[in-house]
């Protein structure tokens, strides 16, 4: 992917301010830890309630055409 010099430069200054505000949330919002089990549990949970119907499934979704490439 080329990017031009603007471009590079709008990135860089999008990093250097998402860096900047993760720093100010501190360590208790920027870090969670889940066990496997517990996230397998969890979908479990939400399996089993029918709350992740909504979510459909990959055979199920529809998908746009492709782009014609010319």
């Amino acid at each position: 992917m080329y990017m031009t010099r603007y471009e590079r430069r709008q990135f860089f200054e999008r990093l250097c301010d998402l860096r900047a505000l993760y720093a100010l949330r501190g360590a208790d919002d920027a870090t969670s830890v889940v066990s496997i089990d517990q996230a397998m549990a969890d979908a479990a949970t939400l399996f089993e309630s029918g709350a992740a119907v909504g979510l459909g499934s990959a055979e199920s979704a529809e998908r746009p055409a492709p782009p014609d490439r010319k």
